[in-house]
């Protein structure tokens, strides 16, 4: 757990890479048929690529509340506040340069029509803006708010949003994701069109992991090596066991 730099911690930089190794093992094996199930993302359970994606959400909470205690601490807080901003629209600014191109329903000018437009638009709501940049900048603007919280309000913030998430999914959005029969399908015209990660209502999701980064960087900022080991080991159990419990 120990720095190599007052400005950064070995051990996150260390996880760090082990999620980006672990993606291009996960990106190289998705189109392979003769590659154990495991290692393949699955709609059923929770395999080795699923675990990759909260990965990244992790690192960024945990690099996320680094920052922005030292940021703050510096005394000017509106002007830190809107470089987070500013720097999370940039992440989704670069990831629809990336990503949109590929994604684009529109290939031609003839198809620049009214209705053209507007699946365009429907389709860049619902998920093809949601690569996995978009993602972390979205997810980062939306805890501006509890970022340099307490313990007790980032609690209370992650156990808000997994009720929200629930609800909504129970509600609509698990239909809309899939793409099956939904209300707000019907409104944008996008009948039996899915979404990836979660789509617009995602990050909602998605700030979870990314609280549990922060979290975890207090537990580390905080204590010795060995302490802070033992405490996210024995956290990381705990809440294992209540995941296999409720599943």
């Amino acid at each position: 757990m120990s720095a190599s730099s007052p400005g950064r911690i070995v051990s996150m930089d260390q996880f760090r890479g082990y999620t980006v190794a672990g993606m291009f093992v996960v990106n190289f094996v998705g189109g392979l048929a003769a590659m154990p199930a495991i290692l393949k993302h699955h709609d059923i359970y929770f395999s080795y690529a699923d675990t990759i994606m909260p990965s990244f959400m992790f690192a960024a909470g945990f690099s996320f509340r680094l920052t922005a205690l030292r940021r703050l601490a510096k005394g000017d807080r509106a002007r830190a506040y809107r470089h987070y901003f500013v720097r999370s629209l940039g992440l989704v600014l670069v990831s629809l340069v990336m990503y949109a191109a590929e994604d684009l329903e529109i290939k031609k000018w003839s198809q620049m029509t009214p209705a053209g437009v507007r699946e365009f638009l429907a389709m860049l709501f619902k998920a093809n803006l949601w690569e996995v940049l978009a993602i972390i900048g979205v997810t980062q603007i939306l805890l501006l708010p509890v970022i340099a919280a307490s313990l007790r309000v980032r609690t209370i913030a992650w156990l808000t949003l997994a009720a929200v998430h629930l609800v909504i999914s129970y509600w609509f959005n698990f239909s809309f994701v899939y793409g099956t029969p939904n209300w707000l399908d019907d409104l944008l015209g996008l009948t039996e069109k899915s979404a990836w990660d979660g789509g617009f209502f995602g990050p909602i999701g998605w700030a979870i992991p990314m609280l549990f980064g922060t979290i975890a960087y207090d537990v580390v900022a905080n204590r010795s090596s060995w302490s802070a080991a033992g405490r996210l080991i024995g956290a990381g159990l705990a809440l294992m066991s209540v995941g296999y419990a409720l599943n």
